[in-house]
C-alpha cells in the first residue's frame, strides 16, 4: 500500500462517489468498480489501500458497507445494459458474474421483477412511445 492512506477519505459530490487520496487527487469510484469487476479485493488493489482501511473510510463516509454499494451501482448498471438492448446473457458476462443464474437472482432480488419480465417491460415502453402496437 502506498502513500498515506490515513488522509484519504471518500466523498460523495452530486450523487457521484469519490476515493480522495490525501495528494487530493478524487477518482470516481463507478468507473474504477466497472473495471475491477465490482470486486472490493481488486478494487482495493487499484486504489493501493487494505480493504479494512477502505471499508471503515466508506462506512464512515457514506453510512454503507462498500460491498452494498458495490452490488446496487452494479445493479443499476444491469438495468442500463437490459435498457441499451442487450441479452441476459451479455449483461451477466460484462458485470463478470459466474453464472448467468446468479445474475438472475441478485436483480430480482434488487428490483423484485426478473430481468426478462423488465426487458420486456422497457422493450413495451419503448414500443408505446414510439406509437406503434404493442
Amino acid at each position: 500500500m502506498s502513500g498515506n492512506t490515513k488522509e484519504s477519505k471518500i466523498i460523495q459530490q452530486d450523487g457521484i462517489v469519490f476515493y480522495v487520496r490525501a495528494t487530493g487527487e478524487a477518482i470516481p469510484l463507478i468507473k474504477l468498480a466497472s473495471k475491477c469487476g465490482y470486486r472490493i479485493d481488486n478494487l482495493c488493489s487499484e486504489l493501493e489501500v487494505s480493504p479494512r482501511h477502505f471499508r471503515r473510510l466508506f462506512d464512515t463516509s457514506l453510512g454503507i458497507c462498500p460491498k452494498k454499494w458495490l452490488k446496487a451501482e452494479r445493479m443499476v448498471f444491469a438495468r442500463n445494459l437490459l435498457r441499451g438492448g442487450l441479452s441476459i446473457k451479455e449483461v451477466s458476462e460484462r458485470l463478470g458474474f459466474c453464472a448467468q443464474k446468479e445474475f438472475y437472482r441478485e436483480f430480482r432480488e434488487c428490483y423484485q421483477i426478473p430481468p426478462t419480465e423488465f426487458r420486456a417491460q422497457q422493450t413495451g415502453r419503448v414500443m408505446e412511445k414510439l406509437g406503434w402496437a404493442v
